[in-house]
């Protein structure tokens, strides 16, 4: 499981049976560029919480064939964050998703818990999982949301170190009600309003664990993660 900034978790949905429960670790560093270099621009640079995802990109070490389709020169250019054109678009990082499976979920003790409160999924802390995925919010140049999407993670933290290694394979993409179909983006909501429930407080609630979380807009292909040029001034 990953470090979540703060420790702060919260309630991310469920899928259509029911099995599996997802929440969010809140993070907004969990992606980083493909290429980690600096950016080759004149333009100052976003912090890395703020990516593009840009779809006429092929990712480095695509296939031969597909680079072949590739400018070479992109590959470390920014996506402007004005840029609303059909070749991407800008995110900024909420955090990991995380699963548990509920059918194997020992029960919670509940001796451990404070008076007068029922159990909930955050009190099963060790079994929660890693998807391989991290929740991000789709923004427009105004900064707007523009959708909720999850982004698979192919330089995931080795655990105990400071550093990242690249996934090889196809072992990457495939969350746990996938029907082990593998994908690199989804969208699961127009808002994150549409996933969670607030309580009379105001306070993020666990009913938030009952919306069904549905992968649309599937993008199959891998894409490449750049960081983001700071539009209209130079560095």
């Amino acid at each position: 499981m990953q470090q979540s900034l703060f420790g702060v978790v919260l309630p991310f949905g469920t899928d259509p049976t029911g099995r599996y429960l997802y929440r969010l670790a809140v993070e907004a560093f969990g992606l980083r560029p493909h290429a980690a270099g600096t950016s080759t621009t004149n333009h100052k640079v976003l912090p890395s919480c703020f990516l593009g995802l840009g779809d006429h990109v092929y990712p480095t070490g695509s296939p031969p064939h597909q680079q072949a389709h590739r400018n070479t020169d992109q590959s470390n250019v920014s996506t402007p964050s004005d840029d609303t054109s059909q070749n991407g678009w800008v995110f900024f990082q909420l955090g990991y998703l995380e699963a548990l499976d509920s059918s194997k979920t020992p029960k919670p003790q509940l001796d451990k818990l404070p008076p007068h409160r029922d159990p909930t999924p955050h009190d099963i802390e060790e079994d929660w999982e890693e998807t391989g995925f991290v929740v991000v919010a789709r923004i427009n140049s105004e900064g707007y949301t523009q959708g909720i999407y999850v982004v698979a993670d192919l330089f995931p933290e080795i655990p105990g170190k400071d550093e990242r290694k690249r996934v090889v394979g196809d072992n990457w993409g495939r969350p746990p009600h996938s029907d082990d179909k593998r994908f690199f983006c989804a969208r699961v909501g127009r808002c994150l309003g549409d996933i969670w429930f607030l309580d009379s407080t105001g306070y993020v609630s666990d009913g938030g664990y009952q919306t069904q979380l549905v992968w649309a807009e599937k993008m199959e292909d891998e894409v490449e993660l750049v960081l983001v040029e700071k539009a209209g001034q130079e560095a």
